[in-house]
């Protein structure tokens, strides 16, 4: 590379002195050096000069070299993101980078000879000496976290990572870097809260999701243990639930607990017609979360109305929704002082708003259970006051249902009637007719009208008798109800009326003298 930059047969024409000096010297080498061979002897001066100028080109450019890898090395070194220290045997700073002397609040020139010790938080005293010590010690790297204090007095987290340097002459030293960790301490914080956080919600969610109220769907009792609990873990002034109307276009709080006065108030309206953009935004979003509900066009509308006159400061309302229907909201509310709504708390929110979805689900099947129950009840009683027998039978014509006229009307008890088949009630022939016609019934899925006969003791009785399928979703016949309507008398009277025809046509028998 040399020879590259500066030709052999080149001369130093600016200072010939050197050429004469050089030669001399060379010529001196030559006759002094008994181990050089006979030819080298014989090689001229200035072939020698070209050499000894080639060799001292390399070194000036290795020089260079070195010398921009060191500033290379040492700009690295200044201005690394950490502080790097060098500190003698009693823990006095000799050596320190740009980063260095910027972490410690003073300037580089003033740290020089100055004692670590006085940087390191009185709390810290015992954990710095241990490490030093171990530090002079050990050959491995040391590390550990304590708190600094800057020049001008603000304290700071930091790392220490040190290495023992012991020099050609036995003089030990420790290299420390230093990094600031506050960032890497607050994250550290910020997640220990975080899960605080979490263990607290989830403790409060397996109380709601295991309330009596909510299995009953009593959701004004559980919003207002909902409220309280969650209030406390939230860490608010305010929580409430409100529901929205059939229509839509009203909210209604049916729970608001106020911590302070450890109180719980209701029936405040919000009307969609004052504030529809806030009912809009509710209808588009799973929650709102207003950090600051004055400026937040999510909230703002709610500004004279309500969040003025509450001083709410910070609002979180997460909606209660079932099958994309919004059903209401639960809404979180700071008041006099700004808050931040993290994520956690947000999914927090959402969740309790599931609870009390889950409980109006729970409401409205148990009224319709209620209802339902009304309606068996009040049916099961019309059945078992029914002076006609009313009856049900399965395909394979078991009596699946009979009321105490049918049994009365058969003469047995009715638990020796159910489960038993039409077979076991009644004669062959009979049995036959009536499964027959039922048969049909659940082939065609059609009502059908049937005369049947009851055998009794006391004669025998006439019945007509409705059979009417009771179909599933599929329109599968399920079981038959059938009613029947006494009509004995009906039927002795015809048989009489049929009879008195049949004697005035048939002539009269001679009387016996």
């Amino acid at each position: 590379m040399a020879a590259e930059q500066k030709k052999p047969e080149e001369k130093n024409t600016e200072n010939p002195d050197i050429d004469r000096l050089l030669g001399d010297d060379a010529e001196k080498q030559i006759i002094s050096s008994p181990k050089i061979s006979h030819d080298l002897k014989r090689q001229t001066t200035e072939k020698l000069i070209n050499e000894l100028e080639t060799q001292a080109e390399d070194l000036r450019i290795a020089h260079i070299t070195l010398e921009e890898s060191r500033d290379k090395y040492l700009q690295l070194y200044e201005f690394a993101p950490i502080g790097y220290l060098t500190l003698n045997n009693k823990a006095m700073i000799t050596d320190v980078n740009l980063t260095g002397a910027m972490l410690l609040g003073i300037e580089r020139n003033k740290l020089l000879k100055a004692r670590f010790r006085k940087f390191i938080a009185q709390t810290d005293f015992e954990t710095w000496e241990r490490y030093f010590i171990t530090l002079l010690k050990q050959d491995n790297k040391q590390t550990c976290t304590l708190t600094l204090t800057r020049g001008d007095g603000a304290a700071f987290p930091a790392r220490l990572e040190g290495v023992r340097i012991t020099g050609s002459d036995g003089t030990i030293t420790g290299h420390i870097a230093i990094s600031d960790i506050t960032e890497r301490k607050r994250a550290e914080e910020n997640l220990v809260a975080t899960l605080k956080r979490t263990r607290e919600q989830q403790a409060a969610l397996s109380k709601i999701s295991f309330s009596p109220h909510l299995f009953s769907g009593d959701v004004h009792g559980l919003s207002a243990r909902l409220t309280e609990i969650s209030s406390g873990v939230l860490g608010v002034e305010r929580a409430s639930v409100w529901l929205f109307n059939s229509k839509g276009d009203e909210l209604r709080c049916i729970d608001l607990y106020e911590v302070l006065f450890d109180r719980h108030s209701y029936n405040k309206v919000l009307k969609r017609s004052e504030y529809v953009n806030e009912f809009d935004a509710l209808n588009r979003a799973k929650f709102i979360d207003a950090h600051d509900p004055l400026t937040d066009p999510r909230t703002a509308g709610y500004l004279k109305g309500y969040l003025k006159s509450n001083r709410i400061t910070s609002k979180l309302d997460a909606v209660i929704r079932v099958s994309d229907q919004n059903l209401g909201i639960l809404s979180f509310e700071h008041v006099d002082r700004q808050h931040h709504w993290e994520s956690d708390e947000i999914s927090f929110a959402c969740q309790l708003a599931d609870q009390i979805a889950i409980t109006l689900l729970n409401r409205d099947r148990k009224r319709a259970e209620d209802t339902l129950r009304e309606s068996e009840e009040k049916h099961r009683i019309l059945l078992e006051e029914a002076s006609d027998p009313i009856f049900s039978f399965t395909p394979e014509g078991q009596y699946k249902y009979v009321n105490p006229a049918f049994a009365e009307g058969v003469g047995k008890p009715v638990e020796e009637i159910i489960g038993k088949s039409i077979w076991d009630i009644f004669q062959k022939e009979e049995a036959d007719k009536r499964f027959s016609s039922l048969s049909q019934v659940f082939y065609t899925g059609e009502k059908k009208i049937i005369e049947v006969r009851v055998p009794r003791e006391n004669g025998d009785r006439f019945y007509l008798t409705t059979i009417a399928p009771v179909k599933d979703t599929a329109g599968k016949v399920i079981f038959a109800i059938c009613s029947s309507k006494d009509i004995t008398f009906s039927h002795s009277k015809c048989d009489a009326i049929n009879s008195n025809k049949i004697a005035k046509v048939l002539p009269l028998s001679p009387v016996p003298r």
